[in-house]
């Protein structure tokens, strides 16, 4: 991986958020490298009781997170 992105599309991205996407992004790293879905999977969604995620990786190697609220 060449770098990591985590974002969101609900206005600021709170610590809870970044906490949450980033343990999203430690995951989805070692399914990767464990190949844990196949060589050719790269996209997974997470969720919790407060927020879900989206993980993809680019053709460039980077991780990008969208992190959203799943209640306020």
């Amino acid at each position: 991986m060449k770098k990591v992105i985590i974002r969101t599309r609900d206005g600021e991205l709170t610590n809870d958020m970044w906490l949450f996407g980033t343990n999203c992004a430690k995951s989805f790293i070692d399914d990767l490298n464990e190949q844990t879905y196949g060589s050719d999977w790269k996209d997974c969604g997470y969720s919790n009781n407060y927020f879900s995620g989206c993980a993809n990786l680019n053709k460039n190697g980077t991780v990008s997170i969208c992190v959203n609220k799943t209640k306020d």
